[in-house]
């Protein structure tokens, strides 16, 4: 069985993205990118095991394909730092009794609701385990979702991000910025959650697989945490509480 796994990232010219690559690499399709004249080809890598773009209705049908979708996905932005489109990584079910064709409605069933429902154009790739030596290599089939940051209409692209359909991003106590959920979240909210793999199991009738190990340590320093502190009380600066959280925290 595959463990339920998923990545999300933006894809952003900051970073030195490029989405025409990102889509030449997934299809494993030579696209030339317009707007530099770089023609990307990753012909050393396997053809996927399917391959399709998926438009909202009344999107231009002349944008079916990835080159025509993604040297226009470009066009359209015009910042040095633009998000030029997302990505998801989807870990698939390898199990004997599911074939070929029930990994790509998996991977495009999800697609369709969380995305194209909502004008959201995808470009969706299947891979194959290749070059698989060990047991987990070999059940790693996965699938790339490759999602334009506008909405596509019939005149096209339009002229605002969907920003609604962005992951809320807050910060929390410690500073750091996470995700929260919430109703209409999408991308980085779904697999924060651990929504988007527990869907794709489900439908194929599995459970979640968790690690025993990593369960049973959580619940360790669970009970550490609990316990009365002996010796000086936490108090003074940061530094000084997060290594006597880290001391309560370690292995006894």
């Amino acid at each position: 069985m595959a463990i339920a796994f998923a990545r999300a990232r933006y894809i952003s010219r900051s970073d030195g993205g490029s989405a025409v690559r990102s889509a030449a690499y997934n299809g494993r399709e030579a696209i030339k990118a317009e707007r530099t004249g770089e023609v990307f080809y990753f012909k050393n890598r396997g053809a996927p095991e399917h391959h399709e773009v998926l438009l909202p209705e009344g999107a231009p049908s002349e944008l079916g394909s990835s080159d025509a979708l993604w040297n226009a996905a470009e066009a359209m932005e015009k910042r040095k730092d633009a998000q030029l489109a997302r990505e998801l990584v989807l870990a698939l079910p390898a199990n004997q009794e599911l074939d070929h064709d029930d990994r790509v409605e998996l991977a495009r069933s999800f697609a369709l609701e969380h995305f194209v429902s909502k004008g959201l154009a995808v470009q969706l790739d299947v891979h194959a385990p290749h070059g698989a030596e060990s047991e987990g290599e070999r059940a790693n089939y996965h699938a790339h979702l490759l999602i334009t940051t506008r909405r596509l209409g019939a005149d096209g692209f339009a002229a605002k991000k969907a920003r609604d359909l962005d992951p809320v991003i807050k910060r929390g106590g410690t500073g750091r910025l996470s995700p929260r959920a919430r109703p209409g979240d999408n991308c980085g909210a779904i697999i924060k959650t651990g929504t988007l793999p527990s869907k794709v199991f489900r439908a194929a009738s599995m459970r979640r697989v968790r690690s025993p190990k990593s369960i049973s340590d959580r619940s360790a320093c669970a009970r550490r945490m609990q316990r009365p502190m002996c010796g000086p009380s936490i108090s003074g600066g940061r530094t000084k509480r997060r290594r006597a959280i880290r001391t309560m925290c370690s292995p006894s």
